[in-house]
């Protein structure tokens, strides 16, 4: 096994999802489906599906749209353990936050830095084998502390 300073950096280039599209489509039309058979007053019936249909834009500009300005493009883990996340607007150094969620179907990666951002990682918006690298090297990374 290889020590932690030779390994190569770890790319990922994230890419849009379908998968995530899905979702996204699926529980906001359910959200605006179940407000059409609520007994609500009409007033609140339009306000509540207002706010989903926000919900619904905010989730599309943030996680579906790679090409706008902000939007990480780019996940680069080095060697010595810091990350660097292309946007856009350029690239910026930072670190892994602890309470990143690691699965199979859906990784959610924190980072710390001059902004706290999120990113949302699923097996279709980025290279398989390096998905897979991800997460071994996040398992190996939890057992070292």
């Amino acid at each position: 096994m290889s020590s932690p300073g030779s390994e190569a950096p770890l790319r990922l280039e994230v890419g849009p999802s379908p998968r995530l599209a899905a979702a996204l489509l699926l529980t906001h039309g359910g959200a605006l489906g179940l407000l059409l058979a609520a007994p609500l007053a009409g007033w609140l019936r339009l306000l509540l599906a207002a706010t989903v249909l926000i919900s619904l834009a905010a989730a599309v500009l943030r996680h579906l749209l790679p090409t706008r300005s902000g939007a990480v493009r780019e996940l680069i883990w080095k060697p010595d353990g810091g990350w660097i996340l292309v946007t856009g607007g350029g690239s910026r150094a930072c670190r892994l936050r602890p309470g990143s969620y690691v699965h199979p179907l859906c990784t959610v990666l924190n980072f710390a830095g001059d902004t706290r951002r999120s990113v949302l990682l699923l097996p279709d918006n980025v290279d398989v084998e390096q998905f897979r690298r991800l997460r071994g090297r996040l398992g190996l990374e939890k057992t070292r502390y």
